[in-house]
């Protein structure tokens, strides 16, 4: 079996046809070549709130994102590119160091602990500051590794405050403030009854616009975490889209003036802009645009059709990873 090399971006997939429109690197016209089969493996973006997904921590790669994009400047589909932007935000905290700036640095996993260290190891000027809600840093890991850590940045002059979310939510649960959780996954469902069990005077929503907690799980973990939630006085609004810029938005959710505390756990956007309308989801994580699939990760259209599929009616596309939607639908409410 040989394998081609083709340097380039999907635009267009056919599954009738069983065709890809490529937009080739330097060639001006695009090219389209045939196929057997198809493994959508294209991944997902990260900047939920943002209308092409952009984050710093990703390159912007696709054709209709790069124009419309904060660095339009920069074409990060080269390591040249990304260079590039590495280098300008390089100089962008060599011009804070400059004016001896204070950063702060929001989360102290490890990830946090080695960005405000690398910090102070290259910029000796900046006054560095790391928070977490957690009473320590590198909360998840062995007690030893935080005390070393922690060590290292006291004698770097880093200055560390641990528990700040917790004394933000006390003074909330002590006002019998109103909490809006945006997200009902396992990571807005975990922090929703958490907050539920340990700050009693908080009154709790929780909304997503699936029609149920928990979308891609099973069904009974859905069932068993919206009782709970329910047992513990928990408002529950489910196909239900996030919208602060509408004003009667919050009113719908029963928070006419607003919540008093706002958390979002969402955090991931789709980009499969190569793909037809009719295989995409039309809810989901970031305002859907997520690949359908059935069971064998088979494309499918939204009526529960393979979209392509042989003349025995074999399916002969498939999407596996962040680009498909996460979960089978199938007939009743998620239709």
């Amino acid at each position: 079996m040989a394998c081609k090399f083709i340097w380039g971006e999907v635009t267009e997939l056919d599954g009738q046809e069983r065709t890809a429109t490529i937009q080739p690197m330097f060639v001006k016209d695009k090219e389209v070549i045939d196929f057997d089969f198809c493994i959508i493996a294209a991944g997902c973006n990260f900047g939920v709130f943002h209308k092409w997904g952009e984050s710093l921590w990703f390159p912007t790669i696709h054709a209709k994102a790069r124009p419309e994009g904060s660095w339009p400047h920069l074409d990060e589909r080269f390591l040249e590119g990304r260079r590039r932007h590495i280098f300008e935000e390089y100089k962008a905290i060599g011009d804070l160091n400059a004016k001896n700036a204070s950063v702060l640095v929001v989360g102290a996993g490890f990830i946090g602990v080695e960005w405000i260290t690398e910090l102070e190891h290259f910029f000796k000027n900046l006054k560095l500051t790391i928070i977490d809600a957690l009473p320590q840093c590198l909360g998840p890991l062995p007690a030893k590794a935080a005390t070393y850590c922690s060590k290292y940045m006291q004698r770097h002059g880093i200055k560390e405050h641990y528990n700040m979310k917790y004394k933000a939510i006390g003074d909330l649960n002590a006002k019998n403030a109103s909490v809006l959780v945006v997200g009902a996954g396992f990571i807005g469902v975990e922090w929703i009854t958490e907050l539920e069990h340990f700050f009693k005077n908080l009154k709790l929503t929780i909304i997503d616009a699936l029609p149920q907690c928990l979308g891609p799980l099973p069904a009974k973990a859905a069932t068993y975490c919206s009782k709970y939630m329910q047992r513990h006085g928990i408002k529950e609004h489910y196909n239900m889209k996030y919208n602060a810029k509408d004003p009667n938005f919050y009113a719908s959710v029963g928070l006419p003036n607003g919540p008093d505390k706002e958390y979002v756990c969402i955090g991931v956007k789709a980009s499969n802009y190569f793909m037809p309308a009719e295989t995409l989801s039309e809810k989901g994580p970031g305002g859907g645009g997520w690949i359908l699939m059935d069971m064998n990760l088979a494309v499918k259209t939204r009526d529960g059709k393979v979209w392509s599929k042989d003349e025995q009616g074999y399916p002969r596309i498939f999407a596996i990873g962040d680009c498909n939607y996460g979960c089978v639908d199938g007939p009743g409410p998620m239709d």
